[in-house]
């Protein structure tokens, strides 16, 4: 679960604008809620076993264990691969995409729910990762406030877009 107040007491101040320096503070916050807990998973691990037993079933979707007390799990599959899995640990959700053909980890998607205050919609946070040699990388970071940071390959920002 990820702490709301931290995320927005590191927003503030960041306006249209802010450069790449001004969103360190939660990016870095970001960085710490978006390491995998599908990554390395016994989720994971078993995954090619499990797609191919539903696959057999005639089931696309079932639930997992998580491993993480209070957290929800499911496995997606396609023709006995495994195509997706997604975690819901409170306000956090992380989906993991898979490679068609080999099950290899592509895609890591990481969204934080922030309440709403009365009379205003949830704010989101969302880093997507791409996944090399079992790591994250070149992650990019999408804030409440309609901007965007794309990164390089070790993370440093290299633009900024508004929406």
């Amino acid at each position: 679960m990820a702490d709301c107040t931290k995320l927005d007491a590191a927003m503030k101040g960041i306006n249209a604008n802010s450069q790449a320096a001004d969103f360190g503070p939660v990016m870095d916050l970001l960085k710490d809620y978006s390491k995998s807990h599908i990554l390395g998973s016994d989720m994971l691990k078993n995954a090619e076993a499990t797609a191919q037993q539903m696959a057999a079933k005639g089931v696309f979707t079932k639930d997992l264990d998580a491993g993480i007390p209070g957290a929800k799990a499911y496995l997606q599959q396609n023709h006995g691969k495994p195509q997706f899995i997604d975690l819901t640990e409170g306000n956090r959700n992380e989906g993991l995409r898979l490679d068609p053909d080999t099950s290899k980890p592509l895609l890591d998607m990481m969204t934080i729910t922030c309440s709403a205050q009365p009379g205003q919609a949830p704010r989101y946070y969302q880093v997507n990762s791409f996944v090399e040699n079992g790591k994250q990388v070149a992650p990019s970071f999408t804030l409440p406030n309609r901007t965007e940071i794309r990164t390089d390959i070790d993370g440093k920002p290299t633009k900024i877009y508004r929406y």
